[in-house]
């Protein structure tokens, strides 16, 4: 072991601690109070309900609602055929888990 090799571990210390060294946090000025208002409701807008479960949409054509009608059977459909399709390859997962372990052996 050298006689400086103390020395040399205090200046890398020394050295370790100026490059971990993080500049002062910067101060902020606080930020100017921010005034909410709130919209004035009208009487006919807090007692008007609802009768039916569905937003009423009076912006939407027919096309759009027809489109949107063949959209929802469409994916109804398609959820259909994956069940069918899943419950096709549970029914023969006996069948092809006989052919894998014949393969194996």
């Amino acid at each position: 072991m050298e006689a400086d090799m103390i020395s040399q571990f205090k200046q890398t210390q020394v050295l370790g601690h100026e490059m971990t060294r993080q500049p002062a946090m910067p101060t902020w000025l606080p930020a100017p109070p921010v005034a909410r208002t709130e919209p004035a409701k009208s009487r006919q807008a807090r007692s008007r309900t609802l009768h039916s479960i569905w937003i009423a949409s009076e912006g939407d054509s027919l096309g759009e609602k027809l489109m949107l009608t063949a959209l929802v059977f469409a994916a109804a459909a398609g959820i259909g055929y994956a069940f069918i399709g899943l419950l096709n390859m549970v029914s023969n997962w006996g069948a092809f888990n006989s052919w894998v372990s014949r393969i194996i052996q």
